[in-house]
């Protein structure tokens, strides 16, 4: 059983702070395949998959780029974890707002 009380809670400064420092982000998978020649080796190619507004969309990633959008996708995966750890803090902020702006309770007389 995991402890969540042992994780930080970071306030939403820090987190946007840290999204601001990231390097490129992109979401999506890269897939690869392969395109057989008649002389030599079969040609490898690579394709950036990703959906945008419930479509599917590919881009042809060059050759010699590969590593760049790899490290682009591990970056994008940070920001996603960052955003959802930005909505729980806004989530948290909310919480005590609206706990602070409950009316007492009255006694009767």
């Amino acid at each position: 059983m995991k402890n969540k009380s042992s994780k930080k809670v970071r306030s939403r400064a820090e987190i946007l702070a840290e999204i601001a420092a990231l390097p490129p982000s992109i979401q999506g998978t890269i897939s690869s395949y392969k395109c057989p020649r008649k002389n030599g080796p079969p040609a490898v190619y690579y394709n950036l998959q990703y959906t945008l507004n419930g479509r599917n969309h590919s881009k042809t990633i060059p050759v010699g780029m590969v590593a760049e959008f790899k490290d682009a996708l591990a970056s994008g995966k940070k920001l996603k974890d960052l955003v959802l750890e930005l909505s729980d803090a806004d989530t948290r902020l909310l919480v005590e707002q609206s706990s602070a702006l409950k009316k007492s309770s009255r006694t009767s007389s």
